[in-house]
């Protein structure tokens, strides 16, 4: 099962290039930083008291890169605020790190190129099309649905909508009611019937520490 940053990293990425949509650039390593710290919430790893991290169990999630950001956490457990981890986390080379996790995957396709035997250069390109097109169609589902996501598909939502997403995924006359209903989906009284008020606190923590990006908020 992918994780929900590696879900969103593949939202953000264009079709046809495999490079991070435009509109997307800048709240994507926040976003990606988040949503890795959401699934150690929905994992029961971490939980917020305040505006604190707090680890509840150390006991790994068998995820590489998810337990690298669970052990980071426990030496100062209770005494960081999220958005201090969000601004870690976005300022490290998990973009990088997840991108070439996919290309494991099978999702993403990888390939070395050299140009007049001396110049070598990277492609990119996506391998599991019908994937990704899974993934875009749960998004474009969510404003039709009047029924309460699970909670993995509340918290990709919630990040897909602070990464811009509705502007790639919705023609434009759909953009304002999709804005509406995941707007409503992040918020704490639908939260409420599927998981921790926690997240609403982690999300509000990615907006602090990504104030300076554009988004749909």
């Amino acid at each position: 099962m992918l994780t929900i940053a590696e879900e969103l990293l593949l939202l953000c990425l264009n079709e046809r290039t495999c490079e991070t949509r435009s509109v997307c650039e800048r709240p994507l390593p926040y976003g990606l930083s988040g949503a890795l710290l959401l699934e150690l919430v929905v994992q029961k790893r971490i939980e917020l008291r305040g505006k604190k991290v707090v680890v509840i169990d150390e006991k790994p999630t068998g995820d590489k890169v998810l337990d690298e950001v669970l052990k980071s956490t426990i030496p100062d457990s209770g005494n960081l605020e999220a958005s201090h981890w969000i601004r870690k986390l976005g300022d490290s080379d998990i973009y990088s790190r997840l991108k070439e996790r996919l290309v494991h995957r099978g999702i993403l396709q990888k390939e070395k190129q050299r140009k007049w035997g001396m110049f070598s250069s990277t492609s990119w390109s996506i391998k599991d099309r019908e994937r990704v097109e899974s993934l875009q169609e749960k998004i474009r589902s969510l404003p039709k649905d009047t029924r309460v996501p699970d909670e993995r598909t509340l918290v990709l939502a919630s990040v897909a909508l602070k990464c811009n997403l509705v502007r790639v995924l919705f023609p434009e006359e759909e953009q304002s009611r999709a804005r509406r209903r995941l707007r409503e989906l992040s918020r704490g009284e639908i939260y409420k019937e599927a998981v921790s008020d926690t997240i609403v606190g982690m999300q509000a923590a990615a907006t602090v520490a990504a104030v300076a990006t554009v988004t749909d908020m």
